[in-house]
């Protein structure tokens, strides 16, 4: 029988650098959020955008280090893959309606 994996969710040692889309980038991230688990960033710049969420779901690459969900390395995943695993995750975009 396969272990099934812990953590939901797990950044080892992610770093992503600002771009235009994004004012501020993440720099040695660890994190990891089992299930039950709850994580509140406080972040200084109201109107900073991070990559946090979207490095979460593996719409950003990091430069260094792994993003893995359910186990799996977002940059490792087929695309068929990828699309099956972020439609498992429910999230809300910001912008107008």
């Amino acid at each position: 029988m396969m272990n099934e994996p812990t953590d939901i969710l797990r950044f080892h040692d992610v770093t992503i650098a600002a771009d235009r889309e994004r004012e501020s980038g993440i720099s040695s991230l660890n994190l990891s959020l089992a299930p039950g688990d709850l994580t509140v960033v406080l972040w200084e710049k109201e109107e900073a955008r991070i990559p946090l969420a979207d490095a979460a779901e593996g719409l950003v690459a990091p430069v260094r280090g792994t993003v893995t969900f359910l186990g799996e390395d977002w940059q490792t995943m087929a695309a068929d893959r990828v699309a099956a695993q972020r439609g498992k995750i429910g999230r809300v975009f910001e912008g107008e309606s």
